[in-house]
């Protein structure tokens, strides 16, 4: 938002935040990977463990797709922050012209 266009009050924008956007808990890396292995457990518990339950093959068939794609998620924030600390640890390229 440019400054001649905030409202009257707001207090202006620090120099380089123009960008960035805060980070909620949803845009939390590890905030999908342990909703996934929720439902895994969840799943699982109904569809081995819990006598009273009448969808026992729907649960016995999502447990482990559920697993899947939390190993699957957490495969991938693994790997992206080890190439971002990577990228943190080396140096920049040189400019020549």
């Amino acid at each position: 938002m440019s400054e001649e266009t905030k409202p009257e009050g707001a207090s202006p924008t620090p120099k380089g935040d123009e960008g960035r956007r805060s980070m909620g808990p949803f845009d939390h890396p590890w905030f999908l990977p342990g909703l996934l292995y929720g439902f895994a457990i969840w799943f699982g518990y109904d569809g081995w463990l819990n006598p009273n339950i009448k969808s026992v093959a729907f649960n016995r068939v999502m447990a482990p797709l559920w697993l899947a794609g939390a190993i699957y998620y957490t495969v991938q924030n693994l790997r992206d922050r080890r190439r971002t600390r990577e990228r943190a640890e080396s140096p920049p390229p040189s400019q020549t012209d």
